[in-house]
């Protein structure tokens, strides 16, 4: 991923991320808004999208948050779940 521009280092670019983020999320509010005030959409649908919108922004928020730009092992470091074999199958016939 490109630096936000104006980032020195991963905190401040974890912070101008942060950001940009918020404006996103601003922009995506009010334009939900708009169109639930409109008349052209079921209030409700709109209503659900801000939700599911917030919601997602919130993670993005949360992902930044809780992983520490200095850690070099804050991405894709899972564990795979334990592979067990299968029973055999049963005989034919």
């Amino acid at each position: 991923m490109q630096a936000p521009p104006k980032s020195r280092d991963m905190a401040e670019m974890v912070e101008n991320l942060h950001e940009r983020y918020g404006v996103i999320e601003g922009c995506l509010k009010a334009t939900v808004e708009d169109l639930a005030n409109s008349g052209m959409a079921d209030r409700r649908w709109a209503a659900i999208a801000r939700t599911h919108f917030e919601e997602g922004c919130m993670a993005l928020q949360r992902a930044l948050r809780d992983h520490p730009a200095d850690d070099p092992n804050n991405y894709g470091k899972a564990t795979p779940p334990a592979v067990r074999p299968l029973p055999p199958l049963p005989p034919l016939g």
